[in-house]
């Protein structure tokens, strides 16, 4: 304890006078790079649901070409079977009727690929939302996409809005204001 008199009560604490004076400016700047960062994050967030919007309209559009691959598939069945039995009574030759089954092997093979593709995207948006496998199974999807608008919004409006709410061009704009008051460039 001999000695502590001696010394300020600022050079005690271990902060400068530099760093008291310039404290304001630096928690100024602090305070910037924070409402950077909070922007930067948002804007990851709207392109991780950006990206999960996708893969949801990918899952349901591959979950629709199933159901018209179905339908296709069932009519190529009825009419291969029609071909059969034309065939049988001798109003179809054995050509139209390999046609018939050509197109129920061609309907039968593009089914199957679509429910192969309709997993993947199911999957794929599993992944994005990050469920378990518990809730990946629990997931519903619409039998359907939305509908579209009945009348488009006006092109200036749409790119007013665009300019006004895109975050990294809010992002920019913070940062350029941060590096203009950093540098005294008000």
């Amino acid at each position: 304890f001999v000695g502590l008199r001696d010394q300020p009560i600022i050079s005690l604490l271990g902060i400068g006078l530099t760093e008291l004076l310039t404290w304001p400016w630096r928690s100024d700047i602090a305070q910037r790079d924070i409402d950077a960062l909070r922007l930067q994050l948002a804007r990851e967030v709207l392109a991780h649901s950006a990206e999960v919007r996708a893969a949801w309209v990918r899952a349901v559009a591959a979950q629709q070409l199933v159901v018209y691959h179905r339908q296709v598939q069932d009519a190529a069945a009825a009419g291969a079977e029609l071909a059969r039995r034309m065939q049988a009574v001798g109003n179809y030759s054995r050509l139209q009727r390999a046609r018939e089954q050509a197109f129920l092997a061609d309907a039968s093979t593009q089914l199957a690929r679509a429910l192969a593709q309709s997993t993947v995207a199911r999957e794929a948006l599993v992944r994005k939302l990050g469920l378990d496998a518990d809730d990946a199974e629990r997931l519903h999807l619409p039998e359907r996409l939305p509908e579209l608008p009945a009348t488009a919004r006006p092109g200036d409006e749409v790119a007013q809005r665009a300019m006004n709410e895109r975050l990294d061009l809010l992002l920019a704009r913070a940062q350029l204001g941060a590096a203009q008051r950093a540098l005294g460039l008000e």
